[in-house]
C-alpha cells in the first residue's frame, strides 16, 4: 500500500511515498511537487505482486511432501531380507573397515605428532 507523507521545513513541504507492507515501510520517492509523488503512484503496476506467504507455504508444503515420499519409496526398493550367509559377510565388513579406519587414524596421529 503506498501513502504520501507531508513534512513541512522552514515553510516549504517535502512530500514522501512510503510504501508499506506488512510492519515493513519503505521510503519510495521524495518531492517538493506533490503531483509528482501522485504521478509515482499511479505509475506503479496495480496488480498485486508482492510475497504471498500463504502460497509460499503451500508450495513448501507440496515439495516437502514430495520429497519424503520419494526418500521413503527409495529406501523401501532394496531393504529385502537378508540371508544369515550375507548377514555375516556384511558383519565381516564392517569389522574389517572399523579395524582399517582405527589403524589408518592411528598411523595419521602418529605422522603428525613426531
Amino acid at each position: 500500500m503506498y501513502k504520501i507523507i507531508e513534512k513541512n521545513k522552514q515553510g516549504k513541504s517535502l512530500y514522501t511515498v512510503v510504501y508499506s507492507y506488512g510492519q515493513l515501510s519503505l521510503p519510495m520517492c521524495q518531492s517538493r511537487d506533490y503531483q509528482h509523488c501522485v504521478d509515482y503512484i499511479d505509475k506503479q503496476p496495480k496488480e498485486n505482486k508482492v510475497y504471498n506467504e500463504d502460497k509460499s507455504k503451500n508450495i513448501f508444503l507440496i515439495g516437502y511432501i514430495v520429497l519424503m515420499t520419494t526418500l521413503v519409496m527409495m529406501s523401501s526398493c532394496g531393504t529385502g531380507k537378508l540371508t544369515q550367509k550375507q548377514i555375516e559377510i556384511n558383519y565381516k565388513l564392517d569389522k574389517l573397515y572399523i579395524d582399517y579406519k582405527y589403524e589408518s587414524d592411528s598411523l595419521i596421529n602418529e605422522f603428525y605428532t613426531k
